[in-house]
């Protein structure tokens, strides 16, 4: 075997022995869901998001069509994570961003809405996974 051959050997079996550590230490978090798009409404907004806790639900969800609840349920581990959708209308610039934070033996999805500056109204949405025992607070 060559040195090359050798080297490359080597980092792939590191590589194998580090990659289930990683998985394994890998940590709960706020993912947000670029590829789930759910449908406009005024039923769920900004100030009340809809969380959707199983395949159930997002079947029966009227936040979806067929294709979002297909791309939804791919991305979603409902056994461990549950689905926060929000809508609303308001500036393009307008921002939401979140983070999971821990307060106490409480784990919280923290998501801060900030208005944007511009005078154009735009309908968002946005879909997020989020650990399915984490309370969800909105923060403008």
């Amino acid at each position: 075997m060559t040195e090359c051959g050798m080297r490359s050997g080597l980092a792939a079996l590191v590589l194998g022995m580090a990659l289930p550590m990683l998985a394994a230490d890998e940590k709960p978090k706020v993912r947000r869901l670029p590829d789930v798009q759910p449908l406009e409404s005024e039923k769920y907004g900004i100030s009340a998001p809809l969380e959707i806790t199983s395949a159930e639900e997002l079947a029966q969800s009227p936040a979806f069509d067929d294709t979002g609840r297909a791309a939804a349920k791919k991305a979603v581990n409902f056994a461990k994570e549950k689905l926060v959708v929000f809508a609303w209308s308001g500036s393009g610039r307008d921002q939401l961003t979140a983070e999971l934070q821990t307060r106490g033996p409480k784990r919280v999805a923290v998501f801060r809405y900030r208005m944007g500056e511009t005078d154009d109204l735009c309908r968002h949405t946005q879909a997020y996974a989020v650990p399915k025992d984490a309370i969800v607070e909105l923060k403008k």
